[in-house]
Formats: structure tokens, C-alpha cells, sequence
């Protein structure tokens, strides 16, 4: 299980765009578009902005405004086309705040069920998720419980994890 594990399954949902890094916030599709074109990051004018900074409101609806240090070579305006049909897809909502979604559910909301579901994805060996079960068993006192996963994660101040800090 990668450690980022929880991090990793939020995204956020574009409201009004005062909160989402335009180039390294992911926001439009997956990972950032300081990535996916690092070109046209290194020639936009506006690489700190957020996305509400990006275009404005024009009768009503959202319009983007991409700056550029230079005029595009042919090729660069490939890559601009590109990022521009990518971007057209999300619209800016001025006064609805930005969201962070869960990605695992439907409705986007957190779910522990959920999370737990995808934590014992049975990539760990079959004796460890056997384990898993045994610690939270509902029978089992909360108290007991957390203690049996501190065990398990290694997390009990011994003399040895206490010099490891």
C-alpha cells in the first residue's frame, strides 16, 4: 500500500478557482499541467496563479486568457490546442467555493467504509490480512483494538522505536 494512500484519493473540484494552483493543482484530468506540458509552463507568464487569475466572466460565462512570454512555435500551439480542449471542459463558478472530492465514491464524499475497503485490498500476504481482521474485530474493546494496531504498525514506544525518533 503506497503511503500517500490517502492524499492520493482526493481531488479537487473546481468552484470559483481561488483555491487550485492552475499549474500544479490536479484539477483537470489526472496529474498536473505543469507536467503534462512542462513547455508551455515554462513559457507562460502566469506560472503562480490560481485558476480564477487564468481568464475572467464575459456575458455570463467563463472564458480562459493563457499568456504567453513569446509567440508559440507551430508545435508549442499544438501543445496550447491541447491544453485549451483540456481546460475548455472545466468551467469556473464565481461565488461556489472550491471542493475537495473523494475519489473512490460516487457522490465524492469520504467514506471510512470506503477507505477501510480499499486499505485491506488484499495486496499485503494472506497472513497479514488475517491479522487485519483479528484487530478490529467488533467484539474486541476499542482500547484493545488500537493497541493490537499500534502493535502492528510498530508504533509502540519501545526503547528501540523511542531511539529510532
Amino acid at each position: 500500500m503506497n503511503v500517500g494512500w490517502l492524499s492520493e484519493g482526493f481531488r479537487i473540484k473546481v468552484g470559483e478557482g481561488k483555491r487550485v494552483s492552475f499549474w500544479w493543482d490536479e484539477w483537470c484530468g489526472e496529474g498536473f499541467l505543469g507536467n503534462k506540458f512542462p513547455r508551455l509552463y515554462l513559457l507562460s507568464t502566469s506560472k503562480k496563479k490560481e485558476c480564477y487569475q487564468m481568464g475572467n466572466t464575459q456575458s455570463g460565462t467563463w472564458k480562459w486568457n493563457l499568456s504567453w512570454r513569446r509567440i508559440l512555435f507551430q508545435w508549442e500551439e499544438e501543445d496550447a490546442k491541447e491544453l485549451c480542449k483540456m481546460i475548455e471542459e472545466v468551467k469556473i463558478y464565481p461565488r461556489c467555493p472550491d471542493e475537495w472530492e473523494w475519489r473512490h465514491s460516487k457522490d465524492g464524499l469520504y467514506s471510512t467504509s470506503i477507505a477501510y475497503t480499499i486499505l485491506t485490498k488484499d495486496e499485503r500476504g494472506p497472513v497479514e490480512t488475517k491479522f487485519f481482521k483479528r484487530v478490529w474485530n467488533p467484539v474486541l474493546p476499542s482500547k484493545i483494538a488500537a493497541f493490537n494496531w499500534k502493535v502492528m504498525m510498530d508504533r509502540i514506544p519501545t526503547k528501540l522505536n523511542l531511539f529510532k525518533r
